[in-house]
C-alpha cells in the first residue's frame, strides 16, 4: 500500500502489498484508490497514466459532483454513484461515532449495490486486459473506503490490513 504523490490530489494510493489471510500479498500496480482528480496537473496526468499505467478510472461521485469538472482523461472514465442523486449533503454525517458511521456505510452499500457491481466489473475487465484501475470519490475516504474494503475482503485481505488501509486515508488528507 504505497501512497502516490501528486500535486493535485492528496489521497491516491496503490492497494498492492496488503497481506491476505493465506499469507500472500495483493499485487502492486493493479488497483489504486483515491480522492477527487479534479485538480490534477499535467505532471500528475503523466504520473498516473504514463508511469503507473492506469488504464481506467471509476468515479464514485454523484452526477452533481462531477458535471462541472470537465475533466478529460486519456483512458476510459466510468461514473457509478454510490450515493443516490440529490442525497449528498442532505443528511448529517456522523464522522466521530463509529457505530453511526457503520450504519451510514451499510446504508450506502444497500443503495449503491449497482455502483459497487459496476466498479468491480470495470476492475475485472481492466485486469483481463492488463491495465490498472483507479477508483475515487471526493475525499477518497467514505465511498472509496467502502468499495476498497469490499474489494480487499473479496480477495482475502486480512481485516487488520483492510483497517490499516482505511486509517491511511487520515494520513493522506481525506
Amino acid at each position: 500500500m504505497a501512497a502516490v504523490e501528486l500535486q493535485g490530489a492528496y489521497n491516491v494510493r496503490d492497494l498492492g502489498g496488503l497481506r491476505t489471510r493465506d499469507g500472500r500479498h495483493t499485487k502492486p500496480g493493479l488497483i489504486y484508490r483515491g480522492d477527487s482528480l479534479d485538480g490534477i496537473t499535467p505532471a500528475d496526468v503523466s504520473a498516473l497514466f504514463d508511469k503507473l499505467g492506469i488504464g481506467g478510472i471509476v468515479d464514485l461521485r454523484t452526477k452533481a459532483e462531477t458535471e462541472l469538472s470537465g475533466l478529460v482523461f486519456p483512458v476510459p472514465r466510468h461514473r457509478f454513484s454510490v450515493l443516490a442523486e440529490g442525497r449528498l449533503g442532505q443528511e448529517p454525517f456522523p464522522s466521530d461515532d463509529p457505530v453511526e458511521l457503520a450504519k451510514v456505510y451499510l446504508n450506502n452499500l444497500e443503495g449503491g449495490r449497482s455502483a459497487v457491481k459496476g466498479t468491480f466489473e470495470v476492475i475485472a475487465d481492466d485486469l483481463r486486459t492488463g491495465v490498472a484501475t483507479l477508483f475515487h470519490c471526493a475525499a477518497g475516504r467514505d465511498r472509496t473506503g467502502i468499495v476498497a474494503a469490499l474489494l480487499l475482503g473479496v480477495v482475502g485481505v486480512t481485516d487488520g490490513q483492510i483497517a490499516m488501509d482505511y486509517r491511511a486515508t487520515g494520513t493522506h488528507g481525506g
